[in-house]
């Protein structure tokens, strides 16, 4: 008897873990589709007015998904003692509100700026590679988190393209 509720636990903790790293993965999910849209709204080729509108909304709705997905991610409590795949999920999801806020904005203000002169191109080129750079190394402590998680409560994760989510 002992046995089995041992075990009815352990099935309800990995339930629990899993449940866990969806929400995580979710709001994850909700960015890359916010940027993607962001992203899109970039390469339309349109009128100006139309272009200039659209790539603002799809800018402040990035802005918007992002402080909602950091939010939702910082309430998070620890699960189960286990603080370091949060830690490193909050870092980040603090490192996407930074960058929307700095390096997207700073590719929302170029695209609308008429001018597009070679020196902004050269500040956007460095600020794009430094982001990218910074955001390699947070993917991969994510990874390492996520991976070390999925390890302890015997989970499979599996590659959902750009991101990586766990399946049952």
């Amino acid at each position: 008897m002992l046995f089995v509720a041992i075990t009815s636990f352990s099935q309800t903790l990995r339930e629990e873990a899993i449940a866990y790293n969806d929400r995580i993965i979710s709001e994850q999910q909700l960015i890359e589709a916010s940027i993607r849209n962001f992203s899109d709204a970039l390469n339309e080729r349109t009128d100006p007015a139309n272009y200039r509108q659209h790539l603002s909304e799809t800018y402040n709705a990035l802005k918007k998904q992002v402080a909602l997905s950091q939010e939702k991610i910082n309430a998070m409590p620890v699960f189960d003692n286990n603080a370091e795949y949060l830690k490193a999920s909050q870092a980040l999801f603090t490192f996407y509100k930074e960058v929307v806020g700095d390096e997207y904005r700073m590719i929302y203000d170029y695209m609308l700026d008429t001018a597009q002169t070679e020196t902004a191109e050269k500040q956007l080129s460095v600020a794009i590679e430094t982001m990218t750079a910074r955001e390699a190394i947070l993917d991969e402590a994510f990874a390492a988190a996520q991976a070390a998680y999925a390890d302890k409560y015997d989970m499979i994760l599996e590659d959902q393209g750009p991101l990586d989510s766990e399946e049952n």
